[in-house]
This record gives C-alpha cells, sequence and structure tokens, in this order.
C-alpha cells in the first residue's frame, strides 16, 4: 500500500546572526597592577537573546576572560609593551562567531598626588612688616593636609603626621 501525505513544517527562529557591537566598559589599565587585574566588563548585541554569549580574546599571554564576560590581566603590565595593547576581541552564541573587534589598552601610570593643604597660616614675630621677614623675629609656619602622611624637606622641616608646627629663625 502507498499513500500521499502533505506535510507542513515550520522553521521556528533560527539563529543565523552573529554577536555584534561588542563593547569594553574600560580601555585603560594602570601599569604594574598584579596579574588578575580587572580591565573591563564586556557585552555584545546578538539576536538570539536566549543563547549566552562567549567571549574570547587573541592575546592571551597579557588578558584573559573570566566570569564569562570580564577582561582581566595574566600578569602585571608595564609599559616595557609600550604605552598601548592591542587586542582583538570575539563574542561567540555558540552558533556564530562575531568578526574579531579592535580594542587599544592604554597603560598608564599613576602619581601620587601632592597632598591639599586645607590649612596654612604664617605668623611672625617681633617684626611686623613684610611676611617672613629675613630682618629678625620668630616666624611660625603651620600646614595641614587632610589625613594622608606627608614628609616635609628642608633642613628641620621633617613631619609624618597630618599637621605640623615649624618654627624657625630667619637668617639675615
Amino acid at each position: 500500500h502507498t499513500f500521499d501525505k502533505i506535510f507542513n513544517f515550520t522553521v521556528g527562529n533560527i539563529d543565523d546572526t552573529a554577536p555584534t557591537n561588542i563593547l569594553l566598559s574600560n580601555v585603560n589599565l594602570i601599569k604594574d597592577q598584579p596579574a588578575n587585574t580587572l580591565v573591563g566588563t564586556l557585552s555584545a548585541s546578538d539576536v538570539d537573546t536566549n543563547t549566552a554569549l562567549t567571549f574570547s580574546v587573541d592575546d592571551t599571554t597579557n588578558f584573559k576572560i573570566v566570569n564569562g564576560n570580564e577582561l582581566r590581566t595574566n600578569k602585571s603590565i608595564t609599559t616595557a609593551l609600550g604605552n598601548t595593547i592591542n587586542i582583538n576581541i570575539t563574542a561567540s552564541d555558540n552558533t556564530n562567531d562575531s568578526a574579531p573587534q579592535p580594542f587599544t589598552i592604554a597603560i598608564t601610570t599613576t602619581y601620587i598626588a601632592a597632598p591639599v593643604i586645607d590649612k596654612f597660616t604664617v605668623t611672625q614675630g617681633e617684626n611686623k612688616g613684610p611676611l617672613i621677614s629675613k630682618d629678625g623675629g620668630e616666624v611660625t609656619v603651620s600646614a595641614s593636609a587632610g589625613t594622608g602622611t606627608y614628609t616635609w624637606s628642608s633642613n628641620d622641616f621633617s613631619n609624618t603626621s597630618t599637621s605640623k608646627t615649624f618654627v624657625f629663625n630667619p637668617q639675615s
């Protein structure tokens, strides 16, 4: 026996589009930070929102992807590598891979900020003429700077507390 039967098939939502619009939340990295330092968080757009995205980086000597979307350092990064490092990030939805998205990571340095002096007072002893007269009298200089510890440099100006009064006698 043979018979003919017509079957109708409905093809559902098939993800045939690769992820796009890869973003990295930060592209600056302070030099000499330890391995596993967070550079930034990755995200991308994908038509199939039911599929988790995975990210990969081409420079696995210096970087790695952790927790699915965190770009972290594999080692301490120094400026010996230059002031920038070029990397490519790819996103995958387990069906299609995106085109590699280039990013430039800027290697920056930090400088210890000078203290912000919130109080500064100069008082002068006998001679009330020009401020800090070299002609005599005792001069007191005091400065306080927040909660930091600072060292003031001069012959007798050393301090490791947050405020200090310095007394000196100007020489003529």
